[in-house]
Parts: C-alpha cells; sequence; structure tokens
C-alpha cells in the first residue's frame, strides 16, 4: 500500500522472517496489543518526497512497550487536517489511528469494532478515504465507519448485505457473523477488489470486498 501525504510517500511494508517456533520449542507469548502472528505484523515507512530519505517508521519493533510494535497496518495512511489517519488491527480490535507526520508519534487511537477469534486469519487490505473533514473506514466484514477527524470521534457506523459477510452489532460495535454456513459450504466469490470508498455529491460509495453488490451511504 502508498500514499502521499504531507510531503512524505507512505508505505506500509512487511519485512523480516516469521518466527516460527521449531518442533519442541516453545512459542514466545505474544505481547499485549500484537498483531496474531509476527507474519501479520506490518510497519510505515515515511520517506521524503522530494529526496526520497527515510524519516521515520513505525511498527515490527516487536517490543512490548511499542503500542504499534506488533499490529497489522491494514491500509496506506491519509491525510485529514494536520494528522494522517491509519487502520490498524491489534489482537481482534480494529483501530482508527492518528499519527503526526513529521515524527510518526500516535496522537490518538479511536476503536471501532472487534473481531471473533476465527475472523483473524482473514487480513483483507482496509483503504481508507478522507473528504470534507471525514475519513471513511470499511471492515471487510459487513461493517462501515466514518470518523469526524476533528472531534477524533465516531460520526456513524452502517451495516451492509445479509450474506455470508459480517454484520455489525450496534449495541456493542462487535463484528458478529450475520449467517451461518453449512459445513464445507463457501460464501459467493466476491465481485470487487480492495478499493478505498468513494465520496461524491454528498454520498460516499464503496465496493466492498466478500460482497456483490456496490453500497452507497449519505456522505454526513
Amino acid at each position: 500500500a502508498l500514499s502521499l501525504a504531507h510531503g512524505l510517500v507512505l508505505s506500509v511494508e512487511r519485512e523480516g522472517r516469521i518466527r516460527t517456533p521449531t518442533p519442541g520449542q516453545q512459542a514466545t507469548p505474544r505481547t499485549p496489543g500484537a498483531a496474531a502472528n509476527e507474519w501479520a505484523a506490518t510497519r510505515i515507512v515515511a520517506r521524503d518526497a522530494r529526496t526520497g530519505v527515510r524519516r521515520w517508521h513505525r511498527g515490527r519493533t516487536f517490543d512490548g512497550s511499542d503500542a504499534l510494535g506488533q499490529v497489522e497496518f491494514r491500509g496506506a495512511p491519509v491525510a485529514e487536517g494536520a494528522e494522517i489517519w491509519v487502520p490498524v488491527v491489534s489482537n481482534s480490535d480494529l483501530f482508527l489511528v492518528a499519527l503526526d507526520p513529521p515524527t510518526g508519534t500516535e496522537l490518538h487511537r479511536l476503536l471501532l469494532c472487534s473481531f471473533p477469534e476465527g475472523m483473524r486469519t482473514e487480513r483483507p487490505a482496509l483503504p481508507v478515504t478522507a473528504a470534507d473533514g471525514i475519513i471513511y473506514v470499511p471492515t471487510a466484514f459487513g461493517a462501515f465507519f466514518a470518523v469526524d477527524a476533528a472531534t477524533r470521534s465516531l460520526r456513524w457506523a452502517h451495516r451492509y448485505g445479509d450474506g455470508p459477510a459480517m454484520a455489525l452489532d450496534m449495541s456493542g460495535t462487535r463484528v458478529v457473523p450475520a449467517t451461518t454456513l453449512p459445513p464445507g459450504a463457501r460464501p459467493d466469490a466476491s465481485l470487487w477488489l480492495a478499493a478505498p470508498p468513494v465520496v461524491a455529491g454528498g454520498t460516499v460509495m464503496l465496493a466492498p470486498v466478500g460482497a456483490q453488490e456496490l453500497v452507497a451511504f449519505s456522505a454526513a
């Protein structure tokens, strides 16, 4: 994933080897806030758009004291106001995180929803869009969020689809299965590749991964 914001080229990268225990070796306990495994963990690298010089990077430190050291950045950051915003999965939780462009320092994080344990093996990209002070965040599992950048708060959350994708339990912002498939059954293939939401004419449109229909909501 790649984006341009505040004079920086921002890339989401995965590098390094998978640290898989050898037979008979005990796995290292995962630190709080860790990705599902070390292969899943990603990092953001910020490079000067003019010179290409690396300015900072966040993630894949595997340091328990680093809140972003072993998380999954699921999409390229986008600029809104004086901050850059990026979707982050930590354990079973999806956050929208605001970073300081000059330093990469985490400024704020907002919990959007939590995924059931079994869904952590699914890792679709979650490209976000920023427009008119709002950041739009898909989940690929039947929930769609809008976050107000100025107040750093949730503007709205919507469900979509009624098939084997996931649905949003609005009472607790927890993503839960919308339907149960018979053993061995597979959901219909999605028509869409991961793509950021599109905002136009007061409407935000989303081609959801895992769904077969284009969905649209009021952007406000």
